[in-house]
């Protein structure tokens, strides 16, 4: 019998499928599928890297906007973005250009159609690769025909190629840096977009639902079946489980990177921000 259940640590006489999304790994785990390419457990617990699915229901870029180039969009809670680019200071360097930095409700995170550039930076400078975290935003901005600007992430530069298919910036002068430049050469921008839509196509749905179906059939489900009848095997399991368990809890570091729990209040100097799209 194969059943979601919503601990991992309940010991019982049913397989479990836990599926959820999960900055920690699970020590009792047959496996944990990650959305980061260089991203390494500890332990070796086993892990299979597979593409993040894009976000469901993308609605492209209007082609109706042509050449034009205002709207900024930090495609995120707004708590997470970094003080100096919610600044009015920054806000007045962008007008200077012609742009709006605008942040979209989580409603509206699949819509793309207003947007002409995409700023994804979680923090600056080159030392928080973030190997727990995907390449989501530039596969959402790829798959919208918008250019992005993003941090310095592992995943990032795993999946794309910094200066191609998408702009990196590790401060705020290099995210005005690279908003003018984008600005100023409309080519520039269509190439970029060109060679992101280039990467995405090896990332199509058809090819994602073909690595699910292979890690279903060619792995989990002979686990399953040796789970099934192999009583050695169960008991070895969650002795390992344990063991880890263990371990794990008592090395935090082993976790990876720390990094703090956003809240989601909203804070007062970024409500102008916020973009509500007219309904109709």
């Amino acid at each position: 019998m194969l059943r979601l259940r919503d601990s991992p640590f309940v010991a019982n006489d049913d397989v479990g499928l836990h599926a959820r999304r999960q900055r920690y790994p699970l020590p009792h785990a047959a496996l944990h599928v990650t959305h980061n390419p260089v991203q390494r457990l500890p332990l070796r617990l086993r892990q299979q890297y597979i593409p993040p699915w894009p976000q469901i229901g993308l609605v492209p870029r209007s082609t109706a906007r042509g050449a034009r180039f205002e709207t900024v969009a930090f495609v995120g809670y707004p708590e997470n973005l970094h003080p100096e680019l919610a600044s009015e200071n920054f806000a007045r360097r962008l007008a200077a250009l012609g742009l709006h930095l605008v942040i979209p409700l989580p409603a509206a995170w699949h819509d793309f159609s207003d947007i002409d550039v995409v700023l994804a930076v979680r923090n600056f400078g080159r030392t928080q690769k973030h190997l727990n975290k995907p390449a989501l935003k530039v596969y959402n901005a790829w798959l919208a025909h918008v250019p992005a600007v993003l941090g310095f992430e592992s995943a990032y530069r795993q999946e794309g190629n910094p200066g191609v298919d998408y702009l990196e910036a590790t401060n705020a002068d290099e995210v005005f840096h690279a908003l003018k430049r984008l600005a100023a050469d409309p080519e520039f921008r269509l190439g970029i977009v060109a060679a992101g839509a280039t990467r995405i196509a090896s990332r199509s749905e058809s090819h994602l639902r073909r690595l699910w179906m292979d890690l279903l059939e060619n792995q989990l489900l002979p686990r399953y079946a040796r789970w099934s009848r192999d009583v050695v095997f169960r008991i070895a399991l969650r002795m390992a489980g344990a063991v880890y368990e263990r371990l794990l809890w008592r090395r935090p570091a082993w976790f990876g990177e720390s990094e703090p729990e956003s809240g989601r209040e909203e804070k007062s100097h970024l409500t102008r921000l916020i973009h509500k799209k007219d309904p109709s």
